[in-house]
């Protein structure tokens, strides 16, 4: 695997990722132009459905698939087996538990939302995650064989698709949150076709039992660590629009897409370091380590701060007067975002360490229970920001029992105190948003001069340096297959 393709690959991953999180941001001002509070709640609502739906159509076996084909690799017939078994039983299971989802709410409930009636609405959200679990397996094959142009190309026809439907419902026909339902609907309907096409001959393999028992072996203790994370992200959603509305929900789903801004650059990061971290440590080389992983902390906090100081204005110029109080969460999703960062440095090395994985689903499993605890608390008192509140609390803790761990591996030390004195420096200027000052636009445009001018000349040197180093560096094939533990 040569250098350019790795360096190549790793472009288009980070700006496809870039571009799935991002679509639903790029089109706020259309979404809150023809959609009320209580439809983007609907919408808030419906798209987590879909998520941890594929977290059980799929049992985890796409980082199965990309595990265990690096031991059949050289023989082809192999392959196909495994990747035939995998198609195949996630066909199976996800049309056999769809089947029983609409059939059953026929007689009595099994998905139950306040404000969101089951037809259409969570009909076409369970055949989307039945569609979506089926594609995903292609893509993370695409990604085992390092096919990022495929890959690339494939999303990018996702995109164009999802955009074009929802475009058309939304605004020409004005079918309301139903266009976007049916959008994502389409656009995996459309993906879970040509992967049944592109993947016929693998499908003809059928299912190898003793494949599928291994595969079912690695990724079932996965789905613990998926389910928590899930509910760290998503379950706030559900708990406003049951102890407040579904408007509440539509306001939280605006602000919360800015904040998620964070968390996109966050993981495209995070996808270039992974590989990269292992490198370093096989060659003993920490001290780059130490110094790039304070850097990116400073970047991303900096990068926050912005986004939470001028949150306000941002919201009040791409979504209508509705939902302009959603930027008061911003602040606070931004840096839970920057702390769940420290969690990808610090449990990166429990990764690198044999036997230490199975710590993972302790720290998620954690994050999860303290997350709900504080909603149940927070939103009853202090609605959105009770909620926003709750996911900051919930990160913080994760990352600190995420560094709990990573000390006890013995692998490399952080320099954590430094790294939380930052964060917590950054985010205490960010809530200078909230003041209520005449001027106070001026007031956040010299604090963030000041501060961008500060960090030029500190470490202008620091990140040339390793720009220059991620050019250079040389992962081989094995290391990038480590990428997928996030």
């Amino acid at each position: 695997m040569s250098t350019r393709k790795v360096f190549k690959n790793s472009i288009i991953y980070s700006g496809i990722t870039i571009l799935q999180k991002a679509t639903t941001f790029l089109l706020l001002p259309v979404f809150t132009a023809y959609l009320s509070t209580t439809g983007m709640g609907v919408v808030g609502l419906v798209l987590p459905i879909i998520s941890i739906l594929a977290i059980f159509y799929t049992f985890s076996l796409h980082a199965a698939g990309k595990r265990f084909y690096f031991e059949y690799a050289n023989n082809p017939d192999d392959v196909g087996r495994l990747f035939g078994t995998i198609f195949l039983f996630v066909i199976i299971l996800g049309f056999t538990i769809s089947f029983l989802i609409i059939l059953f709410n026929f007689f009595f409930p099994i998905i139950e939302i306040k404000g969101v009636s089951f037809y259409p609405f969570l009909f076409l959200a369970v055949l989307t995650a039945f569609f979506s679990s089926v594609y995903l397996i292609y893509q993370q094959y695409l990604q085992t064989l390092q096919e990022g142009v495929k890959f690339g190309i494939n999303t990018s026809v996702f995109f164009i698709i999802n955009i074009s439907v929802t475009l058309v419902l939304l605004v020409k026909f004005e079918l309301g949150v139903l266009s976007i339902v049916i959008a994502i609907a389409t656009a995996n309907f459309a993906l879970f076709l040509y992967t049944l096409y592109k993947n016929k001959n693998f499908l003809a393999y059928g299912i190898s039992k003793r494949m599928l028992n291994s595969s079912l072996h690695y990724s079932v203790p996965l789905i613990p660590h998926a389910l928590s994370s899930w509910i760290q992200t998503m379950a706030d959603r559900f708990l406003l629009n049951s102890m407040i509305n579904t408007s509440s929900v539509g306001i939280y789903t605006v602000g919360f897409q800015f904040g998620n801004i964070i968390n996109i650059i966050s993981s495209a990061i995070n996808q270039a370091f992974v590989p990269w971290f292992f490198q370093n440590l096989k060659k003993g080389n920490k001290k780059d380590i130490l110094k790039f992983s304070e850097l990116i902390v400073i970047i991303i906090s900096y990068i926050c701060l912005i986004l939470s100081l001028f949150g306000e204005e941002a919201v009040g110029i791409m979504t209508s007067v509705n939902f302009h109080e959603g930027w008061k969460i911003i602040p606070f999703i931004g840096f839970a975002y920057v702390f769940h960062c420290l969690y990808y440095f610090f449990s990166a090395t429990l990764f690198y360490k044999l036997g230490k994985t199975k710590l993972i689903p302790i720290i998620s499993i954690s994050g999860a229970v303290i997350n709900i605890i504080l909603n149940l608390l927070l939103i009853p008192k202090y609605m959105i920001i009770g909620a926003a509140i709750a996911s900051l609390i919930s990160n913080i803790v994760t990352s600190i029992i995420a560094l709990i761990m990573s000390n006890r591996s013995e692998v490399i030390t952080f320099n954590w105190k430094k790294m939380y004195s930052i964060i917590i420096l950054f985010f205490s200027i960010s809530l200078l948003s909230f003041i209520e000052l005449y001027y106070l636009i001026i007031l956040k445009v010299v604090i963030v001069l000041i501060i961008t001018i500060v960090l030029y000349f500190y470490y202008k040197s620091d990140i040339l340096k390793f720009a220059a180093i991620f050019k250079k560096k040389k992962v081989n094939l094995k290391e990038v297959d480590n990428t997928n533990i996030f």
